[in-house]
């Protein structure tokens, strides 16, 4: 048997498929990460989700400068806040190639309308803690309670901010940044995230991968088969 034929034809063939598999190797394991990855995204925009469908309790009314409330000049009245760390954590961890542009874009405008909801509120809860301290007396006839009478221009105030809170805050379409406008059109995007099966287009560089990787796959099946033809001709010639 002449192996220096024999040995040279392997050789190809080695060369050739050996690529070629691995390429193959690596397109599966990509593909099962990617897998994982998207089922990952999507169980937490489910999570997301009931979050945002709790913020819409708050975000859903719609406030205008015409707005004004009876409980806006109570001191003992104030809007509660609400919970959006799950908001804030796919903020950071997911980026727009990951849910796309649009989705991304609303969600942290919607995170912003929240912080600057939040430090509204804060504003409020300290104007009422100030007010607490310098108003409150103590009931004379009965020191174990205090007796809260704020002047006029204090309760004034009071309904001023409660007011900014919820037309500026929370505002209605025209709010750029009020937790309605931007909190609809994170609900809108979000939905339609969730209506659609999770698929993203592999980048366009690996169609340069499944091209060398068919070239030299089919190289290799030449010299395997040119293998196993001279194999047999001196085997059984």
């Amino acid at each position: 048997m002449d192996f220096s034929i024999l040995k040279e034809l392997l050789t190809g063939a080695s060369i050739g498929l050996s690529p070629a598999v691995a390429w193959l190797t690596f397109i599966t394991s990509w593909n099962q990460k990617k897998q994982q990855h998207d089922a990952s995204i999507r169980r937490s925009l489910i999570e997301l989700k009931d979050e945002i469908d709790h913020i819409g309790n708050w975000a859903q009314s719609v406030y205008t400068s015409d707005s004004d409330a009876e409980e806006w000049t109570n001191p003992f009245w104030r809007v509660l806040d609400f919970p959006s760390s799950r908001l804030s954590a796919f903020n950071t961890e997911y980026s727009p190639s990951d849910v796309g542009r649009d989705l991304s874009d609303d969600l942290v405008k919607h995170g912003v309308s929240i912080a600057a909801f939040r430090k509204l509120l804060n504003q409020h809860k300290r104007f009422v803690k100030e007010g607490m301290d310098r108003y409150s007396k103590p009931d004379p006839n009965d020191p174990s309670k205090f007796i809260f009478k704020p002047p006029a221009d204090w309760v004034s105030e009071l309904c001023r901010l409660n007011k900014k809170i919820h037309v500026q805050g929370i505002g209605d379409e025209s709010s750029n940044l009020g937790l309605h406008a931007t909190w609809n059109a994170a609900y809108s995007e979000l939905e339609k995230m969730l209506a659609r099966p999770m698929e993203r287009r592999k980048p366009n560089r690996m169609w340069i991968g499944h091209i060398l990787a068919l070239i030299l796959g089919i190289v290799g099946l030449i010299f395997l088969i040119a293998l196993i033809l001279e194999l047999y001709r001196q085997v059984v010639c």
